[in-house]
């Protein structure tokens, strides 16, 4: 068996660690070639995650939410009036239609 000196020992531990944590951070879908690039989209996630957890704008987003459902609702409720109507003049349309060929 060869025997490794200090430094032999230490190159060879920074290269396997530098080689795990670039798999790691590759797998994780880090794009280690452009370290800046990989720097600003923490950053970017960091403030998304205070953003996120920020009480106020949790509130706003289930305002919007209750807005987007109640937008939904009057548009359901008025499609069926829409279509009530519609089937109401038919009706009235048939009714008169039916008096005035009985002679009413």
């Amino acid at each position: 068996m060869v025997g490794l000196n200090q430094a032999e020992i230490e190159k060879i531990v920074e290269a396997s660690t530098r080689k795990a944590v670039e798999d790691t951070l590759t797998r994780i879908g880090v794009d280690i070639s452009n370290p800046l690039r990989a720097q600003a989209d923490f950053l970017a996630l960091r403030e998304l995650s205070a953003m996120l957890s920020d009480k106020e704008f949790q509130e706003d987003l289930a305002y919007l939410r209750r807005w987007r459902l109640s937008i939904n609702n009057v548009q359901s409720k008025g499609a069926a009036a829409m279509i009530g109507i519609i089937v109401t003049g038919f009706a009235a349309i048939v009714l008169l239609g039916f008096r005035k060929w009985m002679g009413d």
